[in-house]
């Protein structure tokens, strides 16, 4: 069952915060608990607990959603009923951790490391955000990564001649 009404606005309308420090690594954006109506953190919250479901990070246990085109989940200590810090992580679906794990998109593998960039921007606020095409660059991403694996391609060598290289 997808979000209802209230909450699929929320979302779309929300103010989420680019996660800067982990641009290069697991781009995604976040809200935080106190920053938010607690009625839609609680909503979000336990839509992510009730419909996501359980998956790895790095082996750990984690509750992933998703749901149209994004993958959202809770970062809070303890639960997120008790933690009332708690913050709710999402990032475009291809971009999530399951799915960039099943192309070997490790964040130090070179592939990676080519197509990164190409996701976000930076904004006049001097933060980075999604780039604007982000819908275009993700439809495209896989192809991005295997054009990023792909070795260039032999050219003939050719002599002249004399026999010289050029």
């Amino acid at each position: 069952m997808g979000m209802g009404p209230a909450l699929k606005r929320f979302v779309d309308k929300a103010e989420w915060k680019y996660a800067k420090t982990y641009k290069d690594s697991w781009p995604h954006e976040y809200v935080v608990r106190d920053k938010i109506p607690e009625e839609m953190y609680r909503a979000l919250c336990e839509h992510i607990e009730k419909e996501g479901q359980v998956e790895r990070f790095y082996g750990k246990p984690q509750t992933y959603l998703h749901e149209d085109g994004w993958s959202y989940w809770i970062m809070a200590d303890g639960g997120w009923k008790a933690d009332r810090t708690g913050i709710v992580n999402r990032t475009p679906t291809p971009l999530y951790y399951g799915e960039r794990m099943r192309h070997k998109l490790d964040p130090k593998s070179s592939a990676w490391m080519r197509i990164r960039d190409r996701f976000y921007e930076t904004g006049p606020d001097g933060r980075p955000r999604w780039a604007k095409d982000l819908k275009e660059k993700l439809a495209g991403m896989y192809t991005m990564e295997d054009e990023a694996k792909a070795k260039p391609p032999k050219l003939p060598i050719k002599k002249d001649l004399q026999g010289s290289l050029f």
